[in-house]
Protein backbone atom coordinates (compact mmCIF):
# COMPACT_ATOMS: atom_id res chain seq x y z
CA UNK A 1 0.00 0.00 0.00
CA UNK A 2 1.30 3.12 -0.92
CA UNK A 3 0.42 6.38 0.83
CA UNK A 4 1.47 10.14 1.06
CA UNK A 5 0.87 12.53 3.90
CA UNK A 6 1.81 15.91 4.52
CA UNK A 7 2.52 16.30 7.95
CA UNK A 8 3.13 19.35 10.41
CA UNK A 9 0.95 21.26 8.52
CA UNK A 10 0.66 25.26 9.50
CA UNK A 11 -3.11 26.31 10.62
CA UNK A 12 -4.39 30.25 9.71
CA UNK A 13 -7.44 31.92 9.42
CA UNK A 14 -9.03 33.84 7.28
CA UNK A 15 -12.69 35.31 7.07
CA UNK A 16 -14.18 38.29 6.03
CA UNK A 17 -16.82 41.12 7.95
CA UNK A 18 -19.92 40.93 6.65
CA UNK A 19 -21.22 44.40 5.09
CA UNK A 20 -17.81 45.77 5.93
CA UNK A 21 -18.79 48.85 3.62
CA UNK A 22 -21.47 50.09 6.00
CA UNK A 23 -19.17 51.11 8.81
CA UNK A 24 -16.12 51.22 6.43
CA UNK A 25 -15.49 55.33 6.42
CA UNK A 26 -16.70 55.33 10.14
CA UNK A 27 -13.63 53.42 11.07
CA UNK A 28 -11.01 55.11 8.80
CA UNK A 29 -12.25 58.33 10.36
CA UNK A 30 -11.91 56.79 14.29
CA UNK A 31 -8.30 55.27 13.19
CA UNK A 32 -6.72 58.52 10.92
CA UNK A 33 -6.52 60.89 14.09
CA UNK A 34 -4.03 58.27 15.79
CA UNK A 35 -1.62 59.31 12.81
CA UNK A 36 0.29 62.39 14.19
CA UNK A 37 3.78 61.39 14.32
CA UNK A 38 5.84 58.54 11.86
CA UNK A 39 7.23 55.88 14.05
CA UNK A 40 11.01 56.07 13.50
CA UNK A 41 11.24 52.36 12.89
CA UNK A 42 8.97 52.30 9.99
CA UNK A 43 11.16 54.88 7.59
CA UNK A 44 11.81 54.05 4.20
CA UNK A 45 13.42 55.83 1.62
CA UNK A 46 11.61 56.31 -1.82
CA UNK A 47 12.88 57.47 -4.74
CA UNK A 48 15.95 58.58 -2.74
CA UNK A 49 14.08 60.55 -0.25
CA UNK A 50 12.79 60.19 2.80
CA UNK A 51 9.10 60.08 2.61
CA UNK A 52 6.32 59.48 5.56
CA UNK A 53 5.18 56.09 3.22
CA UNK A 54 4.42 53.95 6.05
CA UNK A 55 3.47 55.31 9.69
CA UNK A 56 2.08 53.31 12.67
CA UNK A 57 -0.76 54.01 15.68
CA UNK A 58 -0.63 53.42 19.07
CA UNK A 59 -0.54 49.76 20.89
CA UNK A 60 -3.49 50.02 22.52
CA UNK A 61 -6.01 50.75 19.53
CA UNK A 62 -8.57 48.18 20.92
CA UNK A 63 -9.50 50.25 23.94
CA UNK A 64 -10.74 52.85 21.11
CA UNK A 65 -14.95 52.72 21.24
CA UNK A 66 -15.58 53.85 17.71
CA UNK A 67 -13.87 50.64 16.28
CA UNK A 68 -15.35 48.55 18.93
CA UNK A 69 -17.60 46.31 15.82
CA UNK A 70 -14.58 45.44 14.89
CA UNK A 71 -12.72 44.51 17.72
CA UNK A 72 -15.61 42.33 19.06
CA UNK A 73 -15.53 41.04 15.35
CA UNK A 74 -11.43 40.08 16.04
CA UNK A 75 -12.26 38.43 19.21
CA UNK A 76 -14.97 36.50 18.20
CA UNK A 77 -12.98 35.12 15.51
CA UNK A 78 -9.58 34.48 17.56
CA UNK A 79 -11.48 32.63 20.02
CA UNK A 80 -12.46 29.76 17.11
CA UNK A 81 -8.83 29.81 15.94
CA UNK A 82 -7.69 29.55 19.06
CA UNK A 83 -9.83 26.47 19.80
CA UNK A 84 -8.99 25.30 16.00
CA UNK A 85 -5.29 25.59 17.00
CA UNK A 86 -6.09 23.26 20.17
CA UNK A 87 -4.30 25.73 22.47
CA UNK A 88 -5.01 25.37 26.15
CA UNK A 89 -8.68 25.73 27.05
CA UNK A 90 -8.09 26.61 30.46
CA UNK A 91 -6.94 30.23 29.51
CA UNK A 92 -8.34 32.86 27.53
CA UNK A 93 -6.98 34.65 24.88
CA UNK A 94 -7.16 38.15 25.10
CA UNK A 95 -5.38 40.91 22.74
CA UNK A 96 -1.95 42.00 23.93
CA UNK A 97 -1.45 44.73 21.58
CA UNK A 98 -3.54 46.41 18.57
CA UNK A 99 -2.25 49.09 16.51
CA UNK A 100 -2.98 50.22 12.74
CA UNK A 101 -0.40 50.69 9.74
CA UNK A 102 -0.86 53.38 7.21
CA UNK A 103 1.08 52.72 3.63
CA UNK A 104 1.15 55.12 1.50
CA UNK A 105 2.17 54.82 -2.19
CA UNK A 106 5.53 52.68 -2.29
CA UNK A 107 5.55 51.93 0.95
CA UNK A 108 6.21 48.05 2.27
CA UNK A 109 6.07 45.86 5.44
CA UNK A 110 9.31 44.24 5.72
CA UNK A 111 9.76 40.64 6.78
CA UNK A 112 9.25 39.97 10.62
CA UNK A 113 7.45 37.45 13.34
CA UNK A 114 6.05 38.60 16.44
CA UNK A 115 7.44 35.21 18.35
CA UNK A 116 6.67 34.55 20.89
CA UNK A 117 2.80 35.66 20.88
CA UNK A 118 0.69 32.43 19.59
CA UNK A 119 -1.48 34.36 17.26
CA UNK A 120 -1.05 37.47 15.08
CA UNK A 121 -2.83 39.07 12.54
CA UNK A 122 -4.06 41.87 10.19
CA UNK A 123 -7.75 43.54 9.85
CA UNK A 124 -7.73 45.88 6.54
CA UNK A 125 -9.85 48.96 6.50
CA UNK A 126 -9.05 50.03 2.83
CA UNK A 127 -7.22 47.98 0.25
CA UNK A 128 -7.14 47.56 -2.96
CA UNK A 129 -5.77 44.67 -5.25
CA UNK A 130 -2.93 46.29 -6.32
CA UNK A 131 -2.23 48.18 -2.63
CA UNK A 132 0.31 45.35 -1.03
CA UNK A 133 -0.84 41.87 -0.90
CA UNK A 134 0.28 40.17 2.52
CA UNK A 135 2.75 37.14 2.02
CA UNK A 136 2.96 34.54 4.49
CA UNK A 137 6.43 32.75 4.22
CA UNK A 138 7.46 29.15 4.69
CA UNK A 139 9.03 28.34 8.02
CA UNK A 140 11.12 25.29 6.15
CA UNK A 141 12.19 27.25 3.57
CA UNK A 142 15.99 27.31 4.48
CA UNK A 143 15.45 23.42 4.23
CA UNK A 144 13.29 23.10 1.73
CA UNK A 145 15.74 25.75 -0.61
CA UNK A 146 18.02 23.31 -1.16
CA UNK A 147 15.80 20.50 -2.02
CA UNK A 148 16.19 19.47 -5.94
CA UNK A 149 12.76 21.06 -6.37
CA UNK A 150 11.50 22.22 -9.77
CA UNK A 151 10.75 26.01 -9.30
CA UNK A 152 8.38 26.36 -13.04
CA UNK A 153 6.29 27.73 -9.98
CA UNK A 154 8.51 31.24 -10.00
CA UNK A 155 9.98 33.20 -6.81
CA UNK A 156 6.33 32.23 -4.46
CA UNK A 157 6.99 28.98 -3.95
CA UNK A 158 7.91 29.13 -0.66
CA UNK A 159 5.06 32.25 0.29
CA UNK A 160 1.39 31.83 0.47
CA UNK A 161 -0.33 35.18 -0.93
CA UNK A 162 -2.80 36.48 0.69
CA UNK A 163 -5.13 38.70 -1.37
CA UNK A 164 -5.95 42.05 0.17
CA UNK A 165 -9.06 43.70 0.56
CA UNK A 166 -11.67 45.93 2.84
CA UNK A 167 -13.18 43.61 6.07
CA UNK A 168 -10.93 40.93 5.58
CA UNK A 169 -9.20 39.45 8.60
CA UNK A 170 -6.23 37.04 8.51
CA UNK A 171 -4.72 35.55 11.70
CA UNK A 172 -1.54 33.01 12.02
CA UNK A 173 0.69 31.82 14.05
CA UNK A 174 2.99 34.62 15.80
CA UNK A 175 6.19 32.81 14.73
CA UNK A 176 5.53 32.62 11.07
CA UNK A 177 7.56 35.07 8.96
CA UNK A 178 5.22 37.62 7.03
CA UNK A 179 5.69 40.47 4.91
CA UNK A 180 3.51 43.01 3.01
CA UNK A 181 4.31 43.72 -0.96
CA UNK A 182 4.64 47.66 -1.96
CA UNK A 183 1.84 49.70 -2.33
CA UNK A 184 1.70 50.37 -6.05
CA UNK A 185 -1.31 52.53 -5.78
CA UNK A 186 -1.85 56.33 -4.50
CA UNK A 187 -4.48 54.89 -2.29
CA UNK A 188 -3.23 54.47 1.53
CA UNK A 189 -3.59 51.16 2.80
CA UNK A 190 -4.74 50.92 6.16
CA UNK A 191 -5.06 47.82 8.47
CA UNK A 192 -5.43 47.32 12.04
CA UNK A 193 -3.01 44.47 13.52
CA UNK A 194 -2.78 42.53 16.34
CA UNK A 195 -1.60 40.39 19.04
CA UNK A 196 -3.20 37.91 21.37
CA UNK A 197 -1.68 36.55 24.32
CA UNK A 198 -2.79 34.13 27.23
CA UNK A 199 -2.24 34.78 31.08
CA UNK A 200 0.68 32.63 30.87
CA UNK A 201 4.50 33.52 30.57
CA UNK A 202 6.29 33.94 27.15
CA UNK A 203 10.05 34.28 26.90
Amino acid sequence: MNELQEIFPTLIYETEFENFDKIQNEIYNAVMPYFNDIAGNDDYFSNGKLNRIIRTATFDLHKEEKIKPVVDFINQHAKKYWEACNFHTNVAPYITQMWSVLTEKDGFTAPHTHNPLPISGAFYVNATSNSGDLFLENPLEIVLGKQPLNLKYGPTIFTKQIQIKPGKLVMFPGWLRHHSKANNTNYKRMCISFNYGANVFYG
